[in-house]
């Protein structure tokens, strides 16, 4: 009872077939919350090549955790054009491994490297307390933001709707259109801030900080990058 799901690593890619992909085959089932669109794990062995790439990659694992896969972002949206309101959330799928070399064993993808890469921030109100309950609704809610840190702490962040009289809304949240309303973002340092509507980029800016017109009903949302790699993806809100 309470409790939430989530489908994980729904999409997975292998350039080595060595390694077996573990995917959400029956994409017509979706009676869960959420998808977790971005896993590291399953993107970091993804690109793994043993012979070609294999120590670099276990040596420098994060230099190879660039994007979500662009087909789970586009069955995300599909969920949610279709009215199905599915949050999203982005994990490390932590697993330390080990290796032995030269007859020295070797741990990678350790814990403590792993938690500073890839999160999901909630949203929870100054007046509720951060008790399990409220925390799991912020989750299926959507009131949520991944980010991945190697990329950029996002202090200070903040993304909502507004418009004039006090017509707001938070990330998760649904909003009544109005022609004053507009998607406002501030970060702390000038990225690319991309724009969705509906699963489709429709505006870009680079900035630390801004806003886009709202030009009618629609899922929005934000795809935020540095330098190629992805930083911040947030859910969508819903102007009704």
């Amino acid at each position: 009872s309470g409790a939430i799901g989530f489908a994980a690593h729904p999409f997975e890619k292998r350039i080595c077939d060595k390694f077996r992909k573990y995917e959400w085959k029956k994409t017509e089932v979706n009676d869960f919350d959420g998808i977790e669109i971005w896993n590291y794990l399953s993107e970091w062995i993804g690109k793994m090549k043993p012979k070609l790439n294999g120590i670099f990659m276990v040596i420098f694992p994060t230099l190879f955790i660039r994007k979500p896969f662009r087909e789970i972002l586009n069955w995300w949206d599909k969920l949610n054009i279709e009215g199905k309101r599915k949050s999203a959330i982005g994990s490390v799928d932590a697993h330390t491994e080990h290796m032995k070399k030269f007859g020295i064993k070797f741990k990678f993808l350790r814990h403590r490297t792993l938690y500073k890469s890839i999160r999901t921030n909630l949203l929870v109100e100054d007046h509720k307390d951060l008790n399990e309950e409220n925390l799991l609704a912020a989750m299926k809610n959507g009131n949520s933001y991944i980010v991945n840190y190697m990329t950029g702490n996002p202090f200070n962040f903040f993304a909502g709707i507004s418009g004039k009289n006090g017509n707001n809304a938070i990330l998760g949240e649904e909003i009544t259109f109005s022609e004053d309303l507009k998607f406002y973002f501030r970060l702390p340092k000038i990225a690319k801030v991309s724009l969705f509507k509906d699963g489709k980029k429709v505006a870009y800016k680079r900035d630390e900080k801004g806003a886009f017109e709202i030009n009618g009903k629609g899922n929005y949302r934000l795809e935020i990058t540095r330098f190629g790699s992805g930083w911040i993806y947030t859910n969508n809100i819903f102007v009704v």
